[in-house]
């Protein structure tokens, strides 16, 4: 596996990047996959065999579902891989769930 700097950081990362995306299967991210623990513990175990050491996941995956299933795929090796995540969609308007809101409150 190819490995790039990640910015300034003196991190190495793969040149491949294994998006979690399809974790869970809730919602509309049924639409993308709905892969059981199982499942998704051989993905992980064949992205890091093959050299992945960069992850790509989101807050709202399966409302955190797939997080906490690449948590558990990953076990021991979260010491030794990257992962990236990202802040978009609001999950629920009434907590603060997203960081910083961009339409606030009606009180």
């Amino acid at each position: 596996m190819r490995m790039r700097w990640l910015g300034k950081t003196g991190l190495q990362v793969s040149e491949i990047c294994c998006g979690i995306g399809s974790f869970g299967g809730l919602d509309h991210f049924k639409a993308t996959g709905d892969l059981s623990q199982a499942e998704a513990d051989h993905i992980v175990n064949v992205a890091i065999d093959a050299g992945v050491n960069f992850f790509n996941t989101a807050e709202h995956y399966s409302h955190g579902i797939a997080e906490q299933m690449l948590g558990k795929a990953l076990g021991p090796s979260r010491k030794d891989v990257v992962i990236i995540s990202k802040v978009s969609h609001f999950i629920n308007l009434d907590e603060n769930t997203a960081g910083t809101h961009l339409y606030p409150r009606q009180l």
